[in-house]
């Protein structure tokens, strides 16, 4: 089994010697963009990170009103009357 990895990994290098550059080329190219792509991804996991921070930001301000207006129903009924 080792003989035949060998031979595989042997294969694989000198496969990989033989090509044509402009072949080379193009795999760098490819590799390239997967890196552009890749930091593109980052970027949108960082927003999508900020718009969970923001949304949390909102749903504890909401619960912080929601608790006042709990402790005071009086209050929280004129305002209410208020509006409509």
């Amino acid at each position: 089994m080792k003989i035949y990895a060998s031979t595989i990994n042997i294969l694989l290098v000198v496969n990989v010697l033989d090509k044509p550059e402009d072949t080379l080329d193009k795999e760098e190219e490819v590799h390239d963009r997967v890196e552009e792509v890749h930091d593109k991804v980052e970027e949108v996991h960082d927003k999508a990170e900020g718009v969970l921070d923001t949304t949390e930001g909102v749903l504890d301000t909401t619960e912080g009103v929601l608790d006042k207006m709990e402790a005071s129903p009086d209050k929280t009924e004129g305002v209410l009357d208020k509006i409509i």
